[in-house]
């Protein structure tokens, strides 16, 4: 067991009550739903492109030819607002550049908030919600200040809150899809998370000390853009002093994830993430290969949260990826064959530099225990420091919440300068 301490007894009531929402909530796992002058949507954002944000904040309307990746550009005061409960913490959403997967320049966005008390100012933590979909209502920027629209989001705020109010940590978290919600694009999802950090760090609200320590978090979706912003760091963000990362029901190879899905009540959540990486890689699944049905389901899903459509027409639930398509062996065609790799982990020669914590559910059918194994075994055997926890309590919805204590106390420990305590059936490499 995990040796007692007074932290882990802040978050037994939050664990209570996010099983008891997660329990009246949910049935079912999958239910819910250029450098250059002005910025222009790169050319993969035209594949599928969401609606654009009626609230110009979020506009691409800035010159980016002499801003680096991470450069803070714009700011303004929100209430921070979880499931639509005004808090009195300090909050920011923050314009900051970032880079998508081809390299050209894009401005994200990101939300910022400070924790009520005990704020040392020398303790920031990256969160990335598993808010899985392709539409701007469903972003944590939107759910952070009072939407919601997003059913995943909506059961993760009593996760964080711990760490936030109850252990002092300064927090960012990022809409790391990028403005054209690239949901499963995991090189723009691990730049767009670093980046938030380095604008973070920038940002003069959060009164953060240059020595800050510098945690990341997520789980599901979260997870998958926590592994990649743990994978890029040493390459492309090392002046950041990221002392450690946790990541649960991590989805690293993606597309075994979603052809394991088909016909089961996943599989809309699973086909909008097909429909997000080919937002930064429109070879994956380009439009000429859809049949009549895919096309309609692509338009009436293109804004919507974790799979739903925004037309009340039928979705992708219990379906399978050739009802769609006009070739009966999709997931066998040049498109396929080429991204699979592009948005697989581990990738050779890029593994965390600093100690991570992987948790993953023996029983999880959406995303199968074997996601974290191959992850596990290719970054140890790349030399990193890896901890890894199987359970066997649940599901993958209820694994967010069972594991959530053993990654606050990795991360907080880690960030304090303590050795993190883990179960004694974890495994430990390097």
């Amino acid at each position: 067991m995990i040796k007692s301490s007074p932290f882990f007894k802040r978050i037994v009531l939050v664990s209570a009550v996010a099983v008891s929402i997660l329990t009246a909530a949910c049935t079912d796992e999958g239910s819910a739903a250029s450098a250059g002058a002005m910025v222009q949507p790169s050319s993969s954002a035209s594949v599928y492109a969401p609606s654009a944000s009626p609230d110009k904040f979020y506009a691409q309307d800035k010159s980016l030819v002499d801003l680096k990746p991470g450069t803070l550009v714009e700011s303004r005061a929100v209430t921070f607002a979880p499931l639509g409960l005004p808090t009195p913490n300090k909050a920011w959403q923050i314009k900051y550049v970032t880079s998508n997967v081809k390299g050209e320049k894009l401005l994200a966005m990101a939300t910022v908030v400070q924790p009520l008390i005990n704020n040392p100012k020398n303790k920031l933590v990256s969160y990335q919600f598993a808010y899985d979909s392709l539409g701007h209502a469903c972003t944590p920027s939107q759910s952070l200040t009072g939407s919601r629209e997003n059913v995943n989001s909506n059961l993760e705020h009593a996760l964080y809150l711990t760490g936030l109010n109850g252990l002092g940590w300064t927090m960012v978290f990022s809409d790391y899809e990028g403005p054209y919600h690239a949901f499963t694009a995991g090189v723009l999802s691990g730049r767009a998370t670093l980046d938030a950090i380095r604008a973070a760090m920038q940002f003069p609200g959060l009164e953060l000390a240059p020595e800050t320590q510098i945690g990341m978090w997520g789980y599901s979706g979260g997870g998958l853009a926590t592994a990649w912003a743990s994978s890029l760091h040493s390459e492309y963000a090392p002046e950041l002093n990221i002392k450690g990362a946790a990541m649960g029901g991590t989805p690293s190879d993606i597309l075994s994830v979603v052809q394991g899905g088909e016909n089961t009540n996943n599989y809309n959540l699973l086909f909008s993430a097909l429909i997000g990486a080919s937002r930064e890689y429109p070879e994956l699944l380009p439009p000429e290969a859809l049949n009549s049905e895919g096309k309609r389901l692509v338009n009436a899903i293109r804004d919507g949260c974790i799979g739903g459509t925004t037309d009340g027409s039928e979705n992708a639930a219990n379906k399978k990826l050739a009802d769609y398509t006009i070739s009966q062996d999709p997931y066998n065609s040049a498109g396929m064959t080429v991204v699979k790799p592009l948005i697989s982990l581990p990738q050779k020669g890029k593994a965390p530099t600093f100690p991570v914590y992987l948790y993953h559910e023996e029983l999880d059918t959406l995303v199968p225990i074997n996601n974290s194994e191959l992850l596990n075994k290719g970054w140890c055997s790349e030399g990193a420091s890896v901890a890894f926890q199987r359970s066997s309590s649940g599901n993958h919805i209820s694994g967010a919440v069972s594991g959530a204590s053993a990654a606050i106390e990795f991360i907080d420990s880690l960030m304090s300068g303590r050795k993190p305590a883990f179960l004694i059936s974890a495994t430990q490499c390097n």
